[in-house]
């Protein structure tokens, strides 16, 4: 009779203690960007409160470990300890919560999957929501923030791809002082004399710059609907399709390297390279006439 009731007892003993027994559970993203580029933005606490949804707030203090290897950064309402204890791992300290995040590159470095990995046991695996500690770590949240080139790179980056396109275009070397007064000269001698029934597209005109020395070498034309014989120094150019990025721009024209220097960094990050010079667009011949005009322009950005 004893130990009939023993047995019950001692099973259900084990059953209980199962449910408690450790275990580790583990969920991965991968991120569009290089190991080395994702690792920049894990190792340093300036970065963290750019993306890390619980940090974002304004009113943080940082400090560095007394062995450097890692930092802790304090918000009024969380408190997060980031140590390094190997080369790619990153080990999380949030109040009662810790996990480590572990990178791991992808082929030819383009991607990198990222790990995060939490201690666990069986029963919490069963409750409903076992999967929000998960919510809690901050790779989807680094994720987003790197995949967005808005909030990343600070631009509005559209990704696409385009066909064959027809040009006819002007072509000369200009002196940097002179150039808004040439784009305009060529973008009405271009107006007048290719007839409105022969252009694609009749309100946009298209404008490349590309520093030679001390000199501009500006390509200044318009797209057609085909093939059109050269008139008056404008010759027919055809522009190959393939893969583009694109930005819409609006503010002071000098101020549009802004752009150009975010997108020379995404497109580092990303191992592509310009196929030409970047191309600049201007609608309903809103061209800039000097260095502070507000513009209102899409650039263009073939690459490979």
């Amino acid at each position: 009779m004893k130990l009939k009731l023993i047995l019950p007892g001692a099973l259900l003993i084990l059953i209980a203690g199962a449910f408690f027994y450790p275990v580790t559970k583990q969920t991965g993203v991968i991120i569009n960007a290089s190991m080395f580029t994702v690792y920049n933005q894990l190792s340093k606490s300036e970065n963290w409160v750019k993306w890390d949804h619980e940090l974002r707030t304004g009113n943080v203090l940082t400090e560095q470990l007394k062995d450097k290897k890692g930092f802790t950064i304090s918000t009024p309402s969380v408190t997060t300890r980031v140590e390094f204890p190997d080369a790619f791992t990153f080990r999380v300290t949030k109040e009662k919560e810790r996990y480590d995040i572990v990178l791991i590159p992808e082929k030819y470095d383009k991607t990198t999957t990222v790990l995060a990995s939490f201690k666990s046991n069986l029963l919490y695996q069963l409750l409903p929501g076992m999967d929000k500690w998960q919510k809690k770590t901050p790779v989807a949240d680094l994720k987003d923030y790197m995949e967005s080139p808005l909030t990343y790179y600070g631009v509005d980056l559209k990704k696409t791809t385009v066909k064959d396109m027809d040009m006819m275009v002007y072509s000369t070397e200009v002196n940097p002082a002179n150039q808004f007064t040439e784009m305009a000269r060529w973008a009405k001698k271009i107006r007048d004399l290719i007839p409105a029934a022969e252009l694609a597209d009749s309100t946009k005109i298209y404008l490349q710059l590309t520093p030679v020395n001390n000199q501009l070498t500006m390509l200044i034309g318009v797209p057609v609907k085909k093939q059109l014989p050269e008139i008056g120094g404008i010759t027919y150019r055809p522009v190959p399709g393939g893969k583009i990025l694109t930005v819409n721009y609006e503010g002071k024209y000098a101020e549009r390297k802004k752009v150009y220097t975010s997108v020379g960094t995404y497109l580092q990050d990303h191992s592509m390279k310009n196929a030409i010079q970047p191309v600049e667009t201007f609608t309903n011949n809103g061209l800039p006439v000097n260095d502070t005009s507000r513009v209102k322009m899409q650039i263009i950005f073939h690459v490979f």
